[in-house]
């Protein structure tokens, strides 16, 4: 029923943000994986907007990167444009 896959979705969603949360990277079966990095801090980086410059401090960021089959679905829907 909706209520048990609900309930199973958001355990896995969850258990991800506990993984995130402390550091880990996880691979999501056949959709992508997701690196936590440390950018380091940047100084000087410039703001366009308010024409000024700051500091970005130190912090964890996440990086995405897909897995084949996500690239292949991908290459598929955007072969649909050409036709």
């Amino acid at each position: 029923t909706k209520e048990v896959i609900r309930e199973i979705l958001t355990s896995e969603s969850n258990a991800k943000l506990e993984l995130i949360a402390k550091g880990y990277s996880y691979k999501d079966l056949k959709l992508g994986r997701f690196d936590i990095k440390l950018r380091p801090e940047k100084v000087n980086a410039w703001d366009g907007v308010n024409k000024r410059r700051y500091t970005i401090p130190e912090q964890y960021v996440i990086r995405y990167e897909p897995l084949k089959e996500t690239k292949d679905a991908l290459d598929i829907l955007n072969k649909s444009i050409d036709n």
